[in-house]
């Protein structure tokens, strides 16, 4: 993949191919155990995705009309935001964001939250998200630990 990301609205005939990504994404994240990577699988299929996914400000990135990325905006928190681990580097990351955080400016919002996996808090970082301290959620043997993060839209990146 050499192209660029090209970054459009959701539709729910995205959804299948969303949940692929989201699935290829989790096996490699840190902060999960086998267990929550077994529990979101199990969760993640097309119905359910576009349920959640369809009501929020929901983008998709794709690079030769494959989806590579996506993420959502629910109100003042960043949501779901995935990029296929073959995409890295690429942009996507990237281009989401500035789609996800336009969009909270011109809804008014100044500050976006978010929780981020442990290993995608240097990139959260170089655009201007502060760290909190680690969080960890466990639902049975799934263990979820993540580092919530803000940032005011109206400051400049460095």
């Amino acid at each position: 993949m050499a192209a660029r990301p090209i970054t459009r609205a959701y539709r729910s005939h995205d959804a299948p191919a969303c949940c692929d990504l989201i699935n290829r994404a989790v096996q490699g994240m840190d902060g999960l155990n086998e267990a929550a990577r077994q529990w979101i699988a199990t969760r993640n299929v097309p119905t359910v995705l576009d349920a959640e996914l369809g009501p929020l400000f929901t983008v998709v990135s794709e690079i030769d009309a494959q989806c590579v990325g996506v993420g959502a905006l629910d109100g003042g928190e960043i949501r779901r935001v995935y990029v296929d681990p073959t995409a890295h580097g690429l942009g996507v990351g990237s281009s989401i964001m500035d789609h996800l955080e336009a969009e909270a400016l011109r809804r008014g919002l100044t500050t976006v939250r978010l929780e981020a996996s442990p290993s995608s808090v240097p990139f959260y970082e170089s655009r201007s998200y502060i760290p909190g301290p680690e969080e960890r959620l466990d639902i049975g043997a799934a263990e979820f630990r993540f580092i919530p993060m803000t940032r005011d839209l109206k400051t400049q990146r460095q």
